[in-house]
């Protein structure tokens, strides 16, 4: 009888050692449950050429992970000619979950393109994101945008599939496209075959870069000063698409396409 009373004792102190490990594991999930799911929506567009509307969806959670999430993964049914998305184990998507936003963390986006146009990249909806950074990387330019500073990032391409071209990054370093855009003006002077820069408040630059549209470098020049008006002759170049990257005292741009007929 003893023994009988013993192994009930047991199988008692069991079941409650049980339940009480399934509620913590409830309530565990239920904390990560009631943390707020971060997101937000780019969209793409072809700014002179056919058009083209894409929209992507990200969201992050300590719920969901960097593999494929049921329920929040969207496959790209309809791939264009002009293009952007997200790209997991071999398949383009229109939404993707991640996990947590951390410093580290980088999305990458599969861009293509029909033929030689300018395209933008614009941050159109956020929800739950605080103060948190979204930046946007340009390996071809080597140049980083602030997505959250309100404009859209245009950039030139010519045809191709560019799938490291583009990355997203959340480290909290600010955009360094912070040069005053509306104080230097740029252009190619097609008749004298020169960039004039045009320096009006003697914002201080140190380097002045030309890139073709496939990435190579075709000019440099440091002798970049404060004085309100610079040449550079660009005669030498054939005619096509070129991009001008204007770089400040403080490793900040101005990132411009230029057409040389």
């Amino acid at each position: 009888m003893k023994t009988l009373l013993l192994k009930k004792k047991y199988v008692l102190l069991f079941i409650v050692f049980i339940f009480c490990a399934s509620i913590s594991n409830v309530q565990g999930q239920s904390n990560n449950s009631n943390e707020p799911i971060q997101s937000f929506t780019l969209e793409f567009t072809n700014v002179n050429g056919p058009a083209v509307n894409r929209i992507l969806d990200l969201s992050f959670s300590p719920n969901t992970s960097e593999n494929y999430d049921e329920g929040f993964d969207t496959k790209n049914a309809s791939l264009m000619q002009d293009d952007l998305n997200l790209f997991l184990n071999g398949e383009y998507f229109t939404s993707q979950a991640y996990s947590s936003i951390t410093e580290d963390k980088i999305i990458d986006l599969v861009f293509q393109a029909s033929g030689s146009y300018d395209y933008s990249i614009e941050l159109v909806g956020i929800e739950n994101m605080g103060n948190q950074n979204v930046e946007l990387r340009d390996n071809l330019l080597d140049t980083t945008f602030n997505l959250r500073s309100d404009d859209a990032y245009i950039f030139p391409s010519d045809s191709g599939y560019f799938p490291g071209r583009f990355q997203l990054t959340f480290k909290t370093t600010l955009s360094n496209l912070d040069l005053d855009n509306n104080a230097l003006d740029i252009k190619y002077v097609n008749n004298s075959k020169s960039i004039v820069v045009n320096n009006p408040y003697n914002q201080l630059l140190k380097k002045i870069e030309v890139f073709a549209v496939t990435g190579q470098t075709v000019f440099v020049s440091n002798a970049l000063n404060d004085k309100d008006i610079m040449r550079y002759d660009l005669s030498n170049l054939c005619s096509g698409i070129y991009i001008i990257k204007v770089e400040g005292e403080n490793n900040n741009l101005i990132v411009k396409k230029i057409i040389i007929n």
